[in-house]
This record gives C-alpha cells, sequence and structure tokens, in this order.
C-alpha cells in the first residue's frame, strides 16, 4: 500500500538487453535517421539502400558471389555460378506502399536480372513470386524498375527480397543503389 506522495521503482536485470532502434515502416532505416534525413519514418515508399559506407552490405548476403565488396558507393562481385543470389531478411513492410523496386547497376555481360519476395503469410522464395528484368551488359549503368504491383503476391506484409543480379557464371556486377517508387 503506498502511503506517500513520492513512489518510486527500480527495474533490473542480469543480462545485456538492448532496446533494438525503432523503424517503424520497416525500410531498415532507423526512424531516428529518416527524421534526420527529411525522410518519412511511417512509409516504406522511400525505402533506399545505398551501400555507401566502406563495408557495410546494408543486410544483404550473397551466395555464389566471389568477391563480394561494398566500396566506393556500390556492392560489387562476380558471380561464380549461375545462380548469384543476394538476400536480405531484415524487411517488414506494407507491400501496398511500395509500387516499384529501382535497381541501379552495371554488369559486364548481357544477363536476366530477378527480383524475388517472401511475405508475412508466404514465406521463402518462389518462382511464382518473382519480377524479372534484362540489362544489355557492357559495363554501363542502367536503371532496372521492377513493377511490383503486377507480380502475383505483392501483397501485406513484405519480410524478405532476393536479387538476383546476373544470370550466368562468372559475370562481373556493380549495384550502385536500391530504391523504392510509391503508387
Amino acid at each position: 500500500m503506498a502511503t506517500d506522495s513520492y513512489q518510486g521503482f527500480i527495474i533490473s536485470w542480469m543480462t545485456d538487453f538492448v532496446v533494438p532502434p525503432l523503424d517503424t515502416d520497416g525500410d531498415r532505416m532507423p526512424d531516428s535517421v529518416e527524421i534526420g534525413a527529411n525522410r518519412h519514418a511511417f512509409d516504406a515508399s522511400d525505402l533506399s539502400v545505398e551501400f555507401n559506407a566502406l563495408g557495410d552490405t546494408e543486410g544483404w548476403v550473397g551466395t555464389n558471389i566471389a568477391g563480394q565488396a561494398v566500396s566506393g558507393g556500390v556492392l560489387t562481385g562476380t558471380s561464380s555460378s549461375a545462380d548469384a543470389i543476394l538476400i536480405n531478411s531484415d524487411y517488414n513492410f506494407d507491400a501496398s506502399r511500395v509500387a516499384t523496386l529501382r535497381v541501379h547497376m552495371r554488369s559486364f555481360a548481357p544477363t536476366g536480372v530477378q527480383l524475388f519476395f517472401a511475405t508475412d503469410t508466404q514465406p521463402g522464395f518462389s518462382g511464382a513470386r518473382v519480377a524479372t528484368v534484362g540489362h544489355s551488359g557492357g559495363g554501363t549503368y542502367q536503371t532496372l524498375t521492377f513493377n511490383m504491383q503486377g507480380v502475383p503476391g505483392w501483397n501485406g506484409t513484405i519480410t524478405d527480397l532476393r536479387l538476383d543480379p546476373v544470370s550466368g557464371s562468372g559475370i562481373a556486377f556493380d549495384i550502385d543503389w536500391i530504391r523504392a517508387t510509391a503508387p
């Protein structure tokens, strides 16, 4: 029973507890950073991956990619099999807020580029949930646009993205950025 007008309590625990940064819109950018950059902390339509910090893949993990690195503002690598894969499983955004995903990249050979996704109700990647565009190669940068609203299953909460930047073994590529656009 409390008998005084001032009451206090102490909460303690025995482990190293860390509160993760708040990311309200699920685009992997903490709200505090978005607000500081005059971006919308509550809307994933401004999702952006820039690869500007040396060595920081921004959550994108490669498979079948030799020499994967981030430097000079690009993620670079060379496919070591016919199925080079980059996966980011740190997303949690509303699909209805993202109409397209654009990838500014270069490839040193003509290739198909695929973007797969998983949702909270459709986990894992599937050939039924993929958008594909072509890159003409030649080592020139192109902005590839994936119209996600036209892909079956692009609804609910997007939890994972998978980018297959090249289709074929031994193809070098650089990815400058990945950005979303609003509907």
